[in-house]
């Protein structure tokens, strides 16, 4: 699904795991970072696999802030199904993990579940000769 933004409607370029106890302060800074390492990757051969061309417009995909999280019908049984997969296909499996200072992250399931998305779609595509993965 193509988010809004100042430059006209985009897919999401990454996606965002996070585990929604972590300051959001953190989390803002940690996007700002992405962002800002990732904005050197424009030139790059592999720029559309790296994330490269980042702008202030770059759309990110947040759970929090893209699905209703109290809307449980449209909840799929199958987490393959679910809009956070969907939402990982759109992005190309592009995941950035937003780490909390205790590592909290990979003791959720979702999170960790989302990762192993990434590194799985990563494993295909590097078995087909691109390249996909984790932050």
């Amino acid at each position: 699904e193509a988010l809004p933004s100042t430059a006209g409607p985009q897919p999401s370029r990454w996606f965002v795991s996070h585990w929604w106890g972590e300051p959001i302060k953190d989390f803002i800074a940690c996007l700002e970072q992405h962002n800002h390492d990732f904005w050197r990757n424009s030139n790059a051969k592999d720029h559309d696999d790296r994330g490269g061309g980042m702008t202030i417009d770059t759309p990110y995909w947040i759970c929090a802030y893209a699905i209703n999280q109290w809307d449980t019908e449209k909840i799929a049984p199958d987490p393959s199904k679910s809009a956070f997969a969907e939402a990982m296909k759109i992005a190309k499996y592009r995941t950035v993990s937003i780490l909390d200072k205790e590592g909290v992250v990979f003791n959720r399931i979702w999170c960790v579940y989302e990762v192993y998305l990434t590194l799985l779609a990563s494993k295909r595509k590097k078995e087909s000769s691109s390249s996909e993965w984790a932050i």
